[in-house]
């Protein structure tokens, strides 16, 4: 059960609305009150744990008159993990808060979604993430692993958290246990120590790869872990320590140690295997991205050339180059860009794979053009104002974007469209179930 710590509580606090990170808000007096898992309709003592002079941050201490929408969570640290802001809401009021949330962007930056936009929820609430993050820390003296209350550092259990994956749920308890059994201890407790654990699972084979990062330069107390789980788990198959001497808020910056197993864990999306190193990025739900990329692809149509922006191991290019006569696909990582060539050569296609930044590789790919179909999977920030200018200076007649933020694909859409191009098909995707985060799918045509 998680720690019952002490916080400073005020209210009641009645909830009036919710910000687009899915938390409730309310006033009291002349502040207004930030709460997680709180509600519209909701009155609820709130537990303080970040507080300004106009703002209290925090969470639920108890629930004074609940609302309508407000229902029984499975998850042993509702109220007090924050990492999902929907765990005690209906899912129906959750779909429809996320509707209103793309309605009031598209709003924002003045952009007429298409009357038939479609909220597709491709996984089930619980069990969909195959990637944990979690921060070792100390819980009434005892050792565990969680995450940070929003807006603060403190570490809150997450032991059997509800939306990751079986596989990943028992990994991260045996972890838990073997740090205890050796007597290691989170970091700044008299000594270095333990930072974090990531831990994935493969949705191909539930095969899972560990890594756990510690200051300790030696990384001791990481390999005891290693030694005690091991035996237990024949699942686990890739084992790496992260040896971080230097603070920083990356947690895959550091010097990685193979300790384990295979270098790499592989999973499959398209048909396309996919290498994991301890470093490298994936979906946390593959099957939503799945889905989500095949809706692409088909999007994408089919034609004389095609070009792949953004294109991590390549899979969305080899998609393209079984329906596309001529594919070229852009990636920034040097060893993700080699892997597009293999991928496409297992898979029986060709791809032309440029080792370049999306943003300064114009003159590379005028020489490549012209293209019918540009798609683009960008980071979290988004095209930006460079990658939409490489867009629109490629002119293609049509642009299928992924954006893994709301905000970033309005901006995105909204530059685009003063570009000259139409917004045509547009999809969401509730790629996060419980949190507030989702995808979104858009095709635009050149008018």
């Amino acid at each position: 059960m998680p720690s019952r710590e002490s916080r400073p509580v005020v209210g009641p606090v009645d909830i009036q609305s919710l910000q687009r990170d899915g938390r409730g808000v309310g006033r009291l007096g002349a502040r207004t009150v930030v709460v997680s898992q709180a509600y519209p309709g909701d009155s609820v003592i709130t537990r303080v744990d970040v507080e300004t002079k106009s703002v209290f941050q925090g969470r639920v201490k108890r629930v004074v008159s609940a609302a309508e929408t407000r229902r029984p969570s499975p998850c042993a640290h509702a109220d007090w993990c924050t990492g999902c802001p929907y765990l005690g809401a209906d899912r129906e009021a959750e779909i429809a808060w996320k509707r209103g949330f793309v309605v009031e962007e598209a709003r924002r930056q003045a952009i007429d979604l298409p009357g038939d936009w479609t909220f597709e929820t491709p996984t089930a609430p619980w069990e969909w993430r195959h990637f944990a993050k979690q921060i070792f820390g100390l819980r009434d003296g005892h050792l565990v692993l969680g995450s940070y209350v929003q807006g603060t550092h403190v570490v809150v259990d997450n032991a059997r958290c509800p939306v990751l994956v079986p596989g990943l749920q028992v990994l991260l308890e045996r972890v838990v246990a073997a740090a205890r059994h050796v007597g290691a201890r989170p970091d700044n407790v008299g000594a270095p120590g333990l930072l974090h654990v990531l831990a994935r699972s493969s949705r191909a084979d539930g095969r899972c790869q560990l890594v756990v990062a510690t200051r300790d330069p030696s990384g001791a107390d990481a390999l005891a872990i290693f030694e005690k789980v091991v035996p237990l788990d024949p699942e686990l198959v890739s084992g790496w320590v992260l040896i971080q001497e230097q603070p920083s808020n990356n947690l895959l910056e550091g010097r990685a140690l193979h300790v384990h197993g295979f270098r790499d864990l592989t999973d499959t999306l398209l048909d396309v295997e996919c290498r994991i190193g301890p470093t490298s990025f994936f979906q946390a739900n593959p099957a939503c991205a799945e889905t989500m990329f095949r809706d692409a692809v088909e999007r994408a149509g089919s034609g004389r050339s095609a070009l792949d922006l953004y294109s991590g191991v390549g899979i969305l290019a080899v998609g393209l180059a079984k329906r596309f006569e001529r594919v070229t696909a852009v990636e920034a990582v040097e060893e993700a860009a080699a892997l597009i060539r293999k991928n496409a050569a297992k898979a029986g296609v060709a791809v032309d794979a440029v080792h370049a930044d999306v943003e300064t590789a114009l003159d590379v790919l005028s020489d490549r053009g012209p293209f019918d179909v540009v798609v683009a999977d960008p980071p979290r920030k988004g095209l930006g104002a460079r990658g939409t200018q490489v867009v629109t200076r490629l002119a293609p007649s049509r642009l299928v974007l992924l954006s893994c933020d709301l905000a970033a694909w309005g901006k995105d859409a909204r530059t685009l469209i003063d570009s000259g191009f139409k917004l045509g098909r547009f999809t969401v995707y509730d790629a996060f179930p419980r949190t507030a985060h989702v995808e979104v799918s858009s095709v635009f045509e050149r008018a």
